[in-house]
């Protein structure tokens, strides 16, 4: 029940990481997003899930875009998400560790990720350096 749309990434754009660093990070997010959009539909919004992957290269940095259409955000979340233990999920859903292993795997990279709310859900950025 939910589309992933990866139509706005440009190729060729390399990044100094183990892919298994990468699919650490990616794959927590992903997985977010589609409980984001679990919970949306929870709520009775029966709009098709989608997330949206971009990737895009700025100077001398490859940005990647996770962005959904879940529920979202609240301000009061944001500028706690990265802490360690911290979660929104219900008990036994989440360690409240997937966010801050995600930050030290792109920080220890060299690279900063970042959260912020969209119109329509989350919108997560990584930027790392380019391997070239």
């Amino acid at each position: 029940g939910t589309r992933i749309d990866v139509s706005r990434c440009v190729a060729g754009v390399k990044v100094a990481a183990l892919p298994v660093q990468l699919e650490q990070v990616l794959l927590n997010l992903l997985l977010n997003a589609n409980d984001a959009i679990r919970t949306r539909r929870e709520r009775g919004d029966a709009r098709e899930g989608l997330i949206r992957i971009s990737i895009e290269r700025e100077g001398l940095r490859g940005i990647i875009c996770i962005e959904d259409n879940g529920t979202g955000l609240s301000p009061d979340v944001l500028p706690m998400i990265f802490e360690p233990f911290f979660t929104t999920k219900p008990p036994k859903d989440g360690t409240g560790l997937g966010l801050p292993i995600s930050y030290g795997i792109i920080r220890d990279l060299g690279g900063t990720i970042r959260a912020e709310n969209t119109d329509s859900g989350a919108r997560f950025i990584i930027a790392l350096p380019t391997a070239e």
